[in-house]
């Protein structure tokens, strides 16, 4: 049996292939729909603050959430990296606010207002996989587990159909999601273990 991390580098190296094999077309409709299904779900309508990450070319595009969401009137708040472990939210009013900033993800200028974490009502969480258990497998840096470790709102993770899998390890420190939003399906997660 493979170790937890050589297991989780295999993962992400068979999302990495799958997701090349994603054509541009192919990627523009499911980032369409993933973002149709994610306006209307009741977690998303009865909040009224809002963390999102800004996504990277391969992965789900949020920048079209974050405009809809700000059409809406919500909050939107957008994560920065601080620092190797941390990384502070603020809000944003337009995709303007963003600049490219560590890792060339787009992040909030350092003009824009810090939020604090505990006025957040709903965060939308990066992955390369999930399971129907809420796991998720991010790209190795923490930075998610480490800011909602001790986060009770409800987190949704945006994925590609092919990046929902039978089984993500996980340890006692990875923090699961609430929800999981493909262009197929929305997964709700059980909390009855």
């Amino acid at each position: 049996m493979l170790d937890s991390h050589t297991a989780k580098d295999s993962i992400r190296k068979g999302i990495t292939l799958a997701n090349r094999r994603f054509t541009p077309h192919e990627r523009k409709r499911a980032d369409d729909l993933i973002t149709k299904r994610l306006i209307h779900i009741p977690l998303i309508i009865n909040a009224n603050v809002v963390c999102s990450y800004v996504s990277l070319p391969d992965e789900v595009d949020t920048k079209k959430i974050i405009t809809a969401l700000l059409l809406q009137k919500k909050t939107v708040v957008v994560p920065k990296v601080i620092s190797k472990s941390v990384m502070s939210l603020y809000k944003i009013t337009t995709l303007d606010d963003l600049a490219p900033g560590v890792f060339h993800i787009l992040e909030p200028r350092n003009t824009g207002t810090i939020v604090p974490i505990s006025t957040i009502d709903l965060f939308i969480v990066p992955g390369i996989a999930f399971d129907r258990q809420g796991n998720r497998l991010g790209r190795g840096r923490g930075y998610y587990d480490r800011l909602l470790r001790d986060i009770a709102v409800p987190k949704i993770g945006l994925a590609y159909d092919f990046q929902v899998i039978a089984e993500v390890p996980h340890s006692s420190y990875d923090v699961r999601v609430t929800a999981i939003v493909t262009e197929l399906k929305t997964i709700k997660i059980s909390r009855g273990e």
